[in-house]
């Protein structure tokens, strides 16, 4: 039933009534409606006619009764650790629950399995069913010694007032310890001339910039030492770390570089600094050919030498990360966490890695391995560099071709000196130049496999009025004409992004009690590289309700920026769906941010749509009565007029209040439909609520429903937990 007059005035004439009895248990203290409730007040009646045929009450409804549980894998992590926790949702009612709500609360986030929680509309469960969902958390702050986690489970859209008969177990919550220990780094920092391995008078370094990174959760410290080459760092988290000098012509010794922190207590480090490894270790890596096809095998030599007075021992190799260096077993003995290689002083040693081209390599035309070398494991500091660089064929082809151009009779002769680019498939930029020669012939020799834009520059458009465009193939030379006329000035792109967004909503209207779906499109129409963008939420009136991990990697990570990156051509397609809330109608749903980038067109960047809410209602006439002779149904007599009553639910969300007539019934007409939790203010005849009293009504759609609520007498008037009723108090709204 609409809101309108007159869906209102044809209430009383609805066909067929559908009556429905529900006796309703305590979920709340008997007091006023939601302090954050909006107020919105129905009209209501008192039924002077007869009342539709009354249906034999239950002593409970058939309702779904639910039942969530939450459990850590384990009762302790270590800090910055992946935690598995288990979310089980048991239906114990007799009735089945179809559409599952979750919300969560805590201090970790949802690494993997939230979609799980965020779907809408939710899961259902049979009576007796059960559903249990693995989850991943991490905690938010990792210096928190505890990680919490809490959820909460209803069946359906609103979950104010609680129709689950036993709403206490709706919500779980639990927690694991995250030991935070903390210790103390106490040093000295010296340069050992004797060789004894300890500091002595005259071999402090004073004045040295000391870092160390590592711990649990991670750290970095650091401090300047002394001028007896102390240092000290205090409440540094336990576990592993790394010291390094930043600033120095000196590295740790190797071997001295790694050190452990423990919970209270204090690790005392004597640090050795000697000159670097590269003032006498020399290295070279010589790939065997200057090119490679795909399939071809490659192999590697490393040279190593010691020129020093002093073995090496353990040299290993540690690559840049944009190194294809093979990864053959012939590679073991340079690993990080290998073995390394043992120099004596004045020693050469070379190592063959055999291998094949690696895909990053193929792809990318080019085989480097680049390399540092020295002997103090990953610490890198004060190693030597080598590098070697092959071509890779197969990924990529070549064009030549002809430019001509073509007067106003369209005769076509050779255009000379023309220029001409190609741009990359990715960014739109130029990635090759070419110049037309005499006879109108160019060239573009290594060009990636695939379709290739081409530009002429300057003033000369296409003939057909197109684009010219070639098709790249491996390892093959493709043939090209161009035809131009003249025509306005062709210029090269730059790096000029432009992100275009585009949003809607997937129905025009939606009913308050169903999923709410919003589709976002956000498409990088620019040139250039990859553009970084992010996403600003606007606080509006009557806002999609709706959890923001939905968005990704646009969201910001901590105090980070979003790592989301969009290049040209590129378009991401986001689906959000949520709810609006009941609290907060007016008609509409709006969403409304900006996707943040550095684009100079800005103006469609902007997210603000909207969508009409409706609501959908009902009636329903409940029925006061003092269970006189205990039988637990109503007999005639046992009627109570004149009790003031208010009801708060619906969707949206609504306080009637009144009076009971002299049959004891109360009326809410063309009422918004949802759960409606009862409110009972005042009688001066001792009748009082039951504990077990289930206070809920549920109005539908179209419908009337009747719902009993029965009163009984106290053993006493000071009877434990009795609940007497007060006299007539309207609440504040």
């Amino acid at each position: 039933m609409s809101d309108t007059s007159a869906r209102r005035d044809g209430a009383r004439s609805r066909t067929p009534r559908i009556a429905i009895a529900s006796a309703l248990a305590l979920s709340v203290a008997l007091s006023g409606p939601m302090a954050w409730a909006q107020e919105t007040t129905a009209p209501t009646t008192a039924p002077t006619t007869a009342q539709p045929e009354r249906v034999a009450a239950e002593a409970v409804p058939q309702v779904a009764d639910l039942k969530v549980t939450a459990a850590f894998e384990r009762a302790e992590y270590a800090p910055e650790s992946t935690m598995n926790l288990t979310v089980t949702v048991e239906n114990k009612g007799a009735a089945p629950a179809t559409d599952i709500r979750f919300t969560t609360s805590g201090n970790v986030s949802l690494e993997s399995g939230g979609e799980q929680l965020r779907r809408l509309p939710g899961p259902s469960l049979a009576p007796g069913e059960r559903l249990t969902i693995q989850l991943v958390v991490k905690q938010i702050a990792a210096d928190s010694s505890t990680a919490e986690f809490e959820v909460h489970v209803s069946d359906g859209y609103q979950q104010h007032p609680a129709v689950d008969p036993t709403p206490s177990d709706n919500r779980a919550k639990v927690t694991a310890q995250v030991p935070q220990g903390r210790g103390t780094v106490s040093g000295v920092v010296y340069t050992d001339h004797n060789g004894n391995g300890q500091p002595d008078s005259g071999e402090a370094l004073s004045g040295l910039s000391v870092q160390a990174t590592g711990g649990a959760p991670f750290a970095l410290r650091g401090a300047r030492t002394g001028s007896s080459g102390e240092f000290r760092f205090t409440d540094a988290p336990t576990g592993r770390y790394r010291l390094y000098f930043p600033s120095s012509t000196l590295v740790v010794q190797p071997g001295s570089s790694e050190f452990t922190v423990r919970a209270g207590e204090t690790t005392n480090l004597a640090i050795p600094a000697v000159p670097p490894v590269s003032e006498v270790l020399r290295s070279s890596v010589a790939l065997d050919r200057d090119s490679y096809r795909r399939t071809d095998p490659v192999t590697l030599q490393v040279t190593l030498t010691n020129t020093g007075a002093k073995p090496l021992t353990r040299v290993v190799a540690v690559c840049y990360p944009w190194s294809s260096a093979p990864p053959g077993p012939g590679w073991a003995p340079l690993n990080p966490d290998g073995p390394g290689v043992d120099l004596a002083p004045g020693e050469t040693k070379s190592l063959t890695v055999t291998d094949v081209v690696p895909d990053a390599a193929y792809n990318a035309g080019q085989l480097e391995v680049s390399c540092r070398f020295g002997d103090n494991g990953g610490n890198t500091e004060g190693y030597t560099s080598s590098s070697d660089l092959a071509e890779v064929t197969g990924a990529f082809g070549g064009v030549e071709g002809t430019l001509l151009r073509a007067d106003a009779n369209g005769a076509e002769t050779p255009l000379a000196g023309a220029q001409l680019i190609a741009l990359d498939q990715r960014s739109g930029l130029r990635t090759y130049t070419a110049f037309s020669d005499s006879t109108g012939r160019w060239s573009m020799p290594k060009l990636p496999i695939g379709t290739t834009k081409v530009l002429v520059l300057g003033p000369y458009r296409a003939k057909d009025g197109g684009e010219h465009v070639v098709e790249i193939k491996p390892e093959q030379t493709v043939q090209a004409r161009f035809v131009v006329v003249d025509g306005p000035a062709v210029t090269e792109p730059g790096h000029a992004p432009d992100i275009r967004v585009t949003a809607s909503f997937d129905k025009a209207s939606y009913d308050m009690a169903e999923p709410i779906r919003a589709t976002v499109r956000i498409a990088n129409v620019g040139t250039g590289f990859g553009e970084s963008i992010g996403l600003r939420i606007e606080n509006v009136d009557s806002a999609l309700s709706y959890d923001r991990a939905q968005w990704g990697d646009l969201l910001p990570n901590g105090g980070s920026p979003s790592s989301a990156k969009l290049w040209p051509g590129e378009e991401r397609v986001i689906t959000l769906v949520g709810t609006q809330p009941s609290y907060r109608p007016n008609g509409t749903v709006r969403l409304k941010a900006t996707i943040t980038a550095s684009d100079s067109n800005q103006s469609d960047n902007v997210i603000d749509i909207s969508a009409a809410m409706t609501h959908s209602t009902g009636d329903a006439v409940a029925l006061v009565y003092g269970d006189r002779d205990g039988d637990g149904a109503f007999d005639q007599g046992e009627e109570l007029p004149d009790v003031q009553v208010g009801f708060e639910g619906g969707m949206p969300w609504t306080w009637v209040d009144g009076k009971t007539d002299a049959s004891g019934r109360f009326r809410l007409e063309d009422v918004p439909a949802g759960h409606y939790q009862l409110f009972l203010f005042g009688t001066d005849d001792g009748w009082i609520s039951p504990p077990d009293l289930y206070r809920i009504v549920t109005v539908k759609a179209d419908q009337e429903v009747s719902a009993e609520f029965r009163l009984v007498r106290p053993q006493s008037d000071e009877a434990e937990g009795a609940a007497v009723l007060r006299p007539a108090v309207v609440p504040t709204r």
